[in-house]
């Protein structure tokens, strides 16, 4: 219905709609509005009419809201969500919402306290600086995980689920040239091997084998490098508090 609309309703409609997108999508925390001056966020306290800091998560609701109708109803807000930046966007979504907080709330943290409270610099400006620096960081480490975790572990789902299935799977059907009889033969044949399950998931299978040659190594220096001494060293101070508790 929505976007069968006139293009006379579809106008108006779309500019209340990216104005809530923007105004309140852009809203700034309410712990953040507090580390800067008094009017930085006297926008946000007057398109909320003062309960900015009380309703946080339903205004960005709504600013939520707004982008899935205006995606319905502009079509050139499709053209934009369609170009490959938001592709890639929308292809590391997953992964970079599951590991932007190791970046937000470690190093970039400690990076803004550096810029901020030992260069002096301005909390906006530090704030700025760790934006361009860690921005990319964060993209191509969720690029990685995409490529390297998340896709072979939906391909190999995927395939668990074939392999196991009773019946085989159907295959579609090849289009074939007017004339042409379909061959019937064959087209419900249960091709499925264990070597093509195996071979396809190859690189799950590395993830999984740098994983467990990063904990045997991990394990083993720490055996060679003096962990042993320290657990005998721990060992024998827990004796000797047993035997003067007796």
């Amino acid at each position: 219905m929505l976007r069968k609309l006139d293009w006379w309703w579809k106008i108006p409609i779309n500019l209340v709609l990216l104005f809530i997108f923007v105004s309140y999508g852009s809203m700034t925390i309410p712990d953040t509005c507090k580390k800067r001056d008094e009017f930085d966020c006297a926008y946000m306290t007057m398109v909320t009419g003062g309960s900015y800091a009380d309703a946080f998560w339903f205004w960005e609701a709504l600013a939520a809201l707004a982008g899935f109708l205006l995606a319905l109803t502009s079509s050139v807000f499709q053209c934009v969500l369609d170009t490959a930046p938001f592709w890639f966007l929308g292809k590391v979504s997953y992964t970079l919402y599951l590991g932007h907080l190791l970046i937000v709330k470690w190093p970039a943290m400690e990076m803004v306290g550096y810029f901020h409270t030992t260069l002096g610099i301005d909390y906006d400006l530090a704030v700025l600086y760790n934006f361009l620096i860690w921005t990319p960081v964060a993209l191509l480490l969720s690029w990685g995980l995409e490529v390297l975790i998340d896709t072979p572990s939906k391909n190999f789902a995927h395939a668990v689920d074939v392999i196991s299935r009773i019946e085989p799977p159907k295959k579609k059907k090849k289009p074939v040239a007017e004339g042409e009889e379909a061959k019937k033969e064959g087209e419900d044949e249960d091709d499925r091997s264990c070597s093509d399950f195996l071979s396809e998931q190859w690189v799950l299978w590395l993830v999984l084998g740098f994983t467990l040659v990063v904990g045997i190594t991990t394990e083993v220096y720490g055996a060679v490098n003096g962990n042993g001494e320290r657990i005998r060293a721990s060992e024998g101070l827990e004796a000797r508090d047993g035997k003067l508790k007796r």
